[in-house]
């Protein structure tokens, strides 16, 4: 079976994998940060196997932001931990890299099939590598959704301009646990 399944799934036939794997190692020569970690085993035991993507995307208005934080100061502590904010106050231009972590939670909760209903902003934190790469780090009660579902990794990719931020967060994992 392939196709949508929910909000932000993707169920991928095995027969297409090869295809992204190519795709993917094309990308990786250009872009190290921003590949899905799929497996590289071309061997038979995939065939068969589900395998499942999720996928969450976020987009938003620098200047929304911006606008946010002037009426309400304090969205910077409701929506970043406080490794996340130093880590924006850092950059070049704190109110983009607030923007661009902010859709990147987005992105990793609608790649988890979920909105913050019980949950808080501070139950995931955006980090980075030794490259700079962003990387997902989430607390108790959403790695056990992760598990739940099966998820083994979650790659993120954040990117902004002057005028938007957006982040696509890609999990990987097999068909979900019943």
């Amino acid at each position: 079976m392939e196709g949508w399944c929910g909000r932000g799934t993707f169920l991928l036939p095995h027969y297409q994998l090869g295809k992204i794997r190519r795709e993917v190692n094309v990308a990786a020569e250009t872009s190290p940060c921003h590949t899905i970690p799929l497996p590289h085993d071309h061997s038979k035991k995939m065939w068969g196997a589900e395998v499942m993507i999720y996928v969450g995307t976020d987009i938003i208005e620098i200047e929304r932001i911006r606008k946010v934080v002037e009426r309400h100061p304090a969205f910077w502590d409701k929506v970043l931990t406080p490794q996340e904010k130093s880590y924006c106050f850092a950059q070049g231009n704190p109110i983009q890299s607030l923007a661009g972590r902010f859709t990147a939670k987005e992105a990793v909760l609608k790649c988890l099939g979920l909105g913050l209903f019980r949950l808080s902003w501070h139950d995931l934190e955006i980090s980075t590598d030794s490259l700079g790469c962003p990387m997902v780090e989430l607390k108790d009660s959403l790695a056990q959704i992760m598990a739940r579902k099966n998820i083994t990794a979650i790659s993120l990719s954040i990117s902004h301009c002057r005028s938007y931020a957006m982040a696509v967060a890609v999990g990987e994992g097999g068909s979900d646990k019943k």
